[in-house]
């Protein structure tokens, strides 16, 4: 029996939209966990890569600079035993992060979609378009302007050892002369 267009039966799959909505969670956050776990795997089977372009900024400053005769290194020196295994796990992370957040504002935006009216997905669209290109040319700037500027001035810096200081190669001869 309605009355006034309201019926008078209870209300029973109001539970069942309340499941299928968290299920859409569940399922939208397993992707992004089995996305970002993926992303870091992978980054870190390439993190040596990874490091090495991340570190193009200071060979440039190191380039333009002419310190040292040129004398920029294409290696690394860790100073602690676990320090590599933790730069590889932690540039691999930083990559996983820039993955994650995209794939997390798409698994949003695709959640959303449904329950959006249209001048909303509109809006929702530009500020995403616009945050994803200031997020770029930030991203950008940071690495081809700021950072090997940065790099330069630190590097200009730089002391040379004094003369009188002995070399490691004597000092190494020397440890193993008195070796027993």
């Amino acid at each position: 029996m309605k009355k006034h267009g309201i019926s008078s039966k209870p209300f029973k799959k109001q539970g069942n939209y309340q499941v299928r909505y968290g299920r859409e969670i569940k399922m939208r956050f397993f992707y992004i966990l089995f996305s970002c776990f993926l992303s870091f795997i992978i980054s870190l089977e390439f993190s040596e890569q990874f490091i090495y372009f991340l570190s193009f900024p200071l060979k440039q400053a190191y380039e333009w600079n002419g310190s040292s005769s040129g004398s920029y290194q294409a290696h690394f020196i860790f100073t602690e035993l676990t320090e590599a295994f933790f730069t590889r796990i932690q540039v691999s992370l930083f990559i996983t992060f820039y993955c994650f957040l995209f794939l997390f504002l798409y698994q949003v935006w695709l959640y959303l979609k449904p329950g959006l009216f249209d001048f909303e997905k509109r809006n929702f669209c530009l500020w995403s378009l616009l945050f994803f290109a200031l997020f770029l040319l930030s991203n950008f700037s940071l690495f081809y302007v700021i950072l090997p500027m940065a790099c330069k001035f630190f590097i200009s810096l730089e002391t040379g050892a004094p003369s009188s200081l002995m070399d490691l190669t004597e000092l190494d001869v020397d440890l193993k002369e008195n070796d027993i």
